[in-house]
């Protein structure tokens, strides 16, 4: 975790061996008695062939999971 603006926002970063950075934000923002949860990534992959390759589908892949994270947070706040 690298910043956070209680109780509204959270950035984090992801660094991987091999040059794979991640730098992700979790916003809150209130609305009609509610709370809308915005959810975003993006990264670099370095120069590493394989990877960059990889990334290609990484946006399927990583979206997926996301979904899945914000399905199970949706479930303990209900």
């Amino acid at each position: 975790l690298v910043e956070r603006e209680a109780p509204r926002v959270v950035r984090y970063e992801v660094r991987v061996e091999g040059g794979v950075q991640i730098d992700g934000i979790i916003e809150l923002t209130p609305s009609s008695g509610s709370t809308v949860l915005r959810w975003s990534e993006e990264g670099t992959f370095g120069r590493n062939p394989i990877l960059r390759y990889t990334a290609l589908s990484l946006d399927e892949l990583q979206g997926e999971e996301m979904d899945k994270a914000l399905e199970r947070l949706a479930a303990l706040v209900r």
